[in-house]
């Protein structure tokens, strides 16, 4: 509503927690959302690079239907999408 996206990227960036804790699934939804916004703050530059890069699976599942993307997935491309806007 007021085009402000500061403030939205601030919360998504501060839910992302530090580089090198465990990735959630909740982690998935707010990078989306900060490749969305197309404002990263660079507090979040870190943790992006992380979950771009790692060469292990970040987020876990016991049982993940194959024709949907596994949230792992969904996780690398959005950090590659919002760390493109850097």
């Amino acid at each position: 509503i007021t085009g402000d996206t500061e403030t939205a990227a601030a919360a998504l960036a501060g839910a992302l927690g530090p580089p090198g804790t465990p990735a959630l699934p909740v982690h998935v939804v707010a990078v989306e959302a900060l490749a969305d916004l197309d404002a990263v703050p660079a507090s979040a530059a870190d943790r992006l690079r992380e979950f771009r890069d790692s060469a292990r699976r970040l987020v876990g599942t016991d049982a993940w239907p194959v024709d949907v993307p596994h949230p792992d997935e969904r996780l690398r491309d959005a950090a590659r999408r919002a760390l493109r806007q850097r």
